[in-house]
């Protein structure tokens, strides 16, 4: 009987997994997560695989009316996991970022940081203030375990200005 019982939980695992994997190929798994928090004029933005162009266009349309509405805003964006974008997005992600680089004051990055993710950021600031500071939002980067850390330094940031 032993044996059976062990090739039901099998079966069923295997169920599951076809399952999951026919729900991410049909689009009905989302790589990435939206939160508001209107009172510290918050964006969280979570993200964990590949993003695809609906879901960039869902975010994109929430942060532009939740900019509409609050002016400027603070970004805390968690990478869990990123294995890349659709490449269609590329030029739109590039205008949003054009429109918005002034409605965004803070960004909190919390990611496991393999050095390339501190050298970027790091890159930015260097580009930034030799262009003398073009991009006014502060980023900061915070390891996958100070995730309580990044929201309180948000948090603690001068209360952005209305719209």
């Amino acid at each position: 009987m032993k044996p059976k019982l062990s090739l039901v939980k099998t079966c069923y695992a295997l169920k599951e997994l076809l399952v999951s994997v026919y729900k991410i190929e049909k689009g009905m798994i989302m790589a990435t997560g939206y939160k508001e928090d209107p009172k510290n004029k918050t964006v969280e933005l979570t993200i964990d695989g590949r993003v695809t162009k609906d879901e960039f266009n869902q975010i994109s349309n929430q942060m532009d009316a939740f900019i509409a509405t609050h002016g400027t805003i603070k970004v805390l964006e968690v990478i869990d996991d990123f294995d890349g974008f659709d490449p269609s997005i590329l030029i739109e992600g590039l205008k949003f970022d054009i429109k918005h680089i002034k409605n965004i004051s803070h960004c909190a990055v919390v990611a496991e940081d393999d050095g390339l993710l501190s050298s970027v950021v790091k890159a930015v600031k260097i580009f930034n203030d030799a262009a003398g500071g073009v991009i006014p939002c502060e980023i900061k980067l915070f390891d996958k375990d100070n995730l309580d850390d990044a929201r309180d330094w948000l948090k603690a940031q001068n209360k952005p200005k209305g719209p």
